[in-house]
Formats: structure tokens, C-alpha cells, sequence
């Protein structure tokens, strides 16, 4: 039980920051990007909110690596970028690290190429959760300061509370002012 209460909110940030609604940025609120209304994109929301309510992370992991590979497809690849957040938050959530740093490290780089610092930002802080759950503080405080500096021209991003927790635990763990 002890597990469960210390990875919960990095799980939530995975799982929320892939379909949330933009806050700003260069890319516009989704409803700018013709993918969001599409029927398949439609249909994967109401997936992933079934699936995140039953707490099924195997059946989200499918349903966000196939949505990811269709919005590749589709060339929507700020889609792309959020459905991979998704699949990753889902292995986090079933203890898969390893397979879950490779995604989001997918994820970082297609957010890099676009491009897109808020997500950038928020896997950023997700990496950082990962790490500090493998027992890497150096690596997770290494990720969580990226953010921060990538996060600081932006208003309110919508990680921002996670992150400030993230680096005080951090800073804390270590010892740090």
C-alpha cells in the first residue's frame, strides 16, 4: 500500500497531461487543431476516460499506443505527443519503468521537434517522477530543474503545482536549499 500513495501523483500527471486542453502556447486550444474533432479522436477520449475510471492501465496502454501511432498517421503529432504521455503514465502505473522511460523519452523528443515547450516541460517533470521512483535523485532533480527553467516564460503551465512539489521533495531529499 505504501507504493501506491508515492507514485499516485506522478500517475495522475501522466494520465491527465495527455488529453488536457492547451492553456496557451504556440499550439492553440485543441478545438484549433482539426484532429480533436475527428470521430477517432472522439472515440479514443471516451476509451481513456472508461479506461482511467476502471483503472484498467493495460486496456489505456493499448488504446494510447494505438492512438498514437494514428495520429502519426494522421500527422497530428501534438496528439501524437499527448497519446504517448498517456501510454507511458499507463506503464508507470503498472511498474514497467524501463518501457515507460522509452516512451517518454519518445514523447520528449517528438514534443522537441515540433515544437512544444509546455509539453516538453510537462514530460520533463514526468521523467523526473520516474526517476526519483527508480531511486535516481540526481537524474530526477536534473529533469525536474529542466522544466522549471523551460516552463518559466510560460503563464500558470498547467504542471506548475506538481513541479514545485517535485523540486521541493527533491530539494529535500538532497538536502538542499
Amino acid at each position: 500500500m505504501g507504493t501506491l500513495p508515492r507514485c499516485l501523483c506522478p500517475i495522475l500527471t501522466l494520465c491527465f497531461a495527455g488529453l488536457r486542453s492547451s492553456t496557451g502556447g504556440w499550439n492553440g486550444p485543441p478545438e484549433s487543431d482539426p484532429w480533436w474533432g475527428t470521430k477517432d479522436a472522439l472515440q479514443i477520449r471516451q476509451d481513456f476516460e472508461q479506461e482511467r475510471r476502471s483503472g484498467d492501465f493495460a486496456s489505456l496502454e493499448k488504446t494510447a499506443h494505438h492512438a498514437a501511432q494514428l495520429a502519426r498517421r494522421r500527422h497530428a503529432r501534438l496528439a501524437a505527443v499527448r497519446y504517448l504521455v498517456n501510454e507511458g503514465g499507463a506503464q508507470f502505473a503498472e511498474f514497467r519503468y524501463r518501457t515507460a522511460l522509452e516512451t517518454l523519452t519518445e514523447a520528449r523528443s517528438l514534443a522537441r521537434e515540433i515544437p512544444d515547450p509546455l509539453d516538453e516541460a510537462a514530460i520533463e517533470v514526468n521523467l523526473s517522477s520516474l526517476y526519483l521512483e527508480m531511486s535516481d535523485r540526481v537524474s530526477a532533480l536534473d529533469y525536474a530543474q529542466q522544466a522549471y527553467r523551460r516552463s518559466r516564460g510560460l503563464a500558470h503551465p498547467y504542471f506548475e503545482p506538481h513541479l514545485l512539489l517535485q523540486l521541493g521533495k527533491l530539494y529535500a531529499l538532497n538536502d538542499d536549499s
